[in-house]
């Protein structure tokens, strides 16, 4: 017998079947304000199998099939995108530790569903910390140990601003506008997960705490942003750095496309300084500066049009 749930993030209608209850239920305890019954758009198998064949020396290792096909290979989980299924298919080995069984379920399908929105040209996942008020919302980007649980717990306390996730933000381009998601992704269980989402304004790369920035990244150096946004993005090292010559088709390009047109509508910087009132000025300058993105974009119109008079 089967057991299913359905749940929303962003435009996306995801429906989750297994065979363990204890699975489904899990995820609709802890996933109750992304719960729907809408026609799902993607749907992800649960298997729980003996063992899992694995190949490779690598901790990771992702293979790109000719067949059309995105597979994942690790000691306690395989994983396959069929895209023209709009099916994953997750196979994670058995284990008493249910922690740790939704903790590699969560790891396989965090990734492919990366791999599902680039595929289809809809956006990218971010690591980072995401902050909304009213409808507008910004991210605080950066590698595992840059603070953003932190930076998540400390804006959480102020009832003005609404935590979207301290770990995974999924960000989807709706009819050329750049939106900023909530996910079900979490970085630490005690932020429960909540729906909500908001206009993407700002994006800010969090440097290392141990470290003092030499050079600000800015708005107008579109080359940094874009390597930033590569090196801060989920799946990006894999589609980047993969020399497999059975690559899908496509993929890397539409990866790059959506950076670029991320870093080209959303203002993105480096924060030069961790001090709380410096990173809280920072983000009420992006919630609140709603035009900003506007102003960059008439900036650019008008360059454009003294160019072309010239």
């Amino acid at each position: 017998m089967n057991y299913s749930v359905k749940i929303q993030m962003g435009t996306i209608t995801v429906k989750v079947d297994a065979a363990d209850a204890t699975l489904i239920r899990t995820i609709r305890q802890k996933c109750k304000g992304f719960l729907c019954n809408k026609k799902p758009d993607l749907t992800v198998q649960v298997k729980s199998v003996k063992y899992t064949p694995y190949r490779g020396k690598e901790p990771e290792l992702i293979a790109f099939q000719s067949c059309g096909t995105i597979a994942l290979s690790k000691k306690k989980v395989q994983a396959r995108y069929i895209p023209k299924k709009g099916l994953f298919i997750i196979k994670i080995k058995k284990m008493a530790n249910e922690s740790t069984r939704n903790k590699v379920f969560l790891y396989a399908f965090r990734l492919l569903f990366g791999y599902y929105l680039i595929f289809n040209k809809k956006g990218i996942l971010i690591h980072g910390t995401g902050i909304k008020h009213k409808g507008s919302a910004v991210i605080l980007a950066g590698a595992s140990g840059y603070g953003k649980s932190f930076w998540a717990s400390f804006f959480k306390m102020n009832s003005s601003f609404f935590i979207l996730n301290d770990e995974c933000i999924m960000i989807e381009i709706i009819k050329g506008r750049i939106h900023a998601f909530s996910t079900i992704f979490l970085g630490k269980d005690e932020m429960k997960p909540r729906n909500g989402s908001g206009i993407l304004q700002r994006i800010y790369f969090l440097p290392k705490r141990d470290r003092v920035v030499a050079e600000k990244i800015e708005g107008n150096n579109h080359a940094g942003c874009f390597i930033s946004m590569l090196k801060n993005s989920f799946v990006a090292s894999e589609l980047v750095r993969s020399k497999s010559p059975h690559n899908i088709p496509g993929l890397q390009k539409n990866y790059l496309n959506i950076v670029l047109k991320i870093t080209s509508e959303v203002q993105c910087s480096e924060l030069k300084s961790l001090q709380a009132e410096s990173v809280m000025s920072a983000v009420k300058e992006g919630l609140f500066h709603k035009n900003a993105g506007k102003e960059r974009n008439k900036g650019k119109k008008s360059a454009n049009q003294k160019n072309n008079s010239k």
